[in-house]
């Protein structure tokens, strides 16, 4: 099987599960079925995929950022 081989797979039905779990872990709840993913539209796809990888990536770039920031004042003694 190619997702115990190499952690990836191109079923369908596994990536509709996938997502059905990424979005019910960033409703709160169970909201949607794999079964149901074909009647969200793009754009809702969109948003719990960034929610799920887009955002904690942008995060940690705004955490290194504010380090960076946090670094400085501390050597140049700003309060």
């Amino acid at each position: 099987m190619e997702l115990a081989r190499t952690g990836q797979t191109s079923d369908p039905m596994i990536l509709q599960i996938n997502l059905a779990r990424i979005i019910n872990r960033y409703s709160g709840g169970a909201v949607i079925t794999p079964w149901n993913i074909g009647d969200l539209s793009e754009e809702w796809i969109d948003v719990f995929h960034a929610l799920a990888f887009d955002l904690p990536e942008y995060e940690r770039g705004a955490k290194q950022v504010e380090d960076l920031f946090a670094k400085w004042r501390k050597a140049m003694k700003y309060r």
